[in-house]
């Protein structure tokens, strides 16, 4: 499944005047797979889009706000600043960045069973109720939704939605400044290649995860833009 992740106003990601990684690179439309299904996005510049667009950005902002109680607000204007295709997902350092608060629980960081990071034993841990120190990048799924420049405490969801036909999904919202704080905290503990104790394929899809969404942070604090994940 393709996954890109920008940094630009998110009125214009929601008014589909945005290219993925692969349309940069090859200078045409590619099909994107979404859990509504596969399509190629169109450009859309008209007043219409445009003002449909950020309506929905000020409903995904009051559906944040109720949650967290607080105002949330940020120049939702710009460029597309930074674009990639992170094919690599966000899963492994997810799992790891859970399991470094279970070593309790869970002595080491094995390799997940079938290659699958969202069935590790961190990942589906469901114990007793703890404060995890990465909740931003816990939390968040790095798939689909949102960091914004702007200060709060944790991630919530926002815009549901049906896939399959009855399930119910949620676009995830977090703070791109909790995040980066989160991403200096863990930085000491990313695994290098003299850790032994992780597989060499697992320490590399940590590592890339972390050094994607550090760039990225920092370029939504820069530019006081979101980052958004299209998924």
């Amino acid at each position: 499944m393709s996954l890109d992740v920008y940094v630009m106003p998110m009125w214009q990601f929601k008014a589909g005047d945005v290219e993925s990684a692969v349309q940069q690179l090859l200078g045409g439309q590619s099909k994107v797979i979404t859990p509504q299904g596969i399509f190629s996005p169109q450009r859309i510049k008209s007043l219409f889009a445009r003002r449909k667009a950020k309506q929905q950005v000020r409903q995904i902002v009051a559906e944040a706000e109720k949650e967290l109680k607080t105002t949330i607000e940020w120049q939702d204007e710009g460029d597309v600043v930074h674009s990639q295709q992170a094919s690599w997902g966000f899963e492994a350092l997810r799992a790891y960045a859970k399991w470094l608060d279970l070593q309790d629980h869970l002595p080491t960081f094995d390799d997940p069973p079938e290659d699958n990071f969202y069935k590790h034993p961190a990942t589906v841990w469901d114990g007793e109720p703890r404060n995890f120190r990465f909740s931003h990048i816990i939390d968040h799924s790095c798939h689909s939704g949102y960091y914004v420049p702007c200060r709060f405490d944790r991630v919530v969801f926002v815009e549901p939605f049906q896939s399959f036909g009855k399930f119910t999904f949620y676009h995830s919202f977090g703070s791109s400044y909790a995040l980066a704080d989160q991403l200096r905290t863990i930085e000491p503990h990313i695994p290098s290649d003299k850790d032994s104790s992780i597989s060499e394929s697992t320490r590399e899809l940590i590592t890339a995860g972390f050094e994607t969404l550090r760039e990225f942070s920092a370029k939504s604090l820069e530019h006081k833009l979101p980052i958004v994940f299209w998924g």
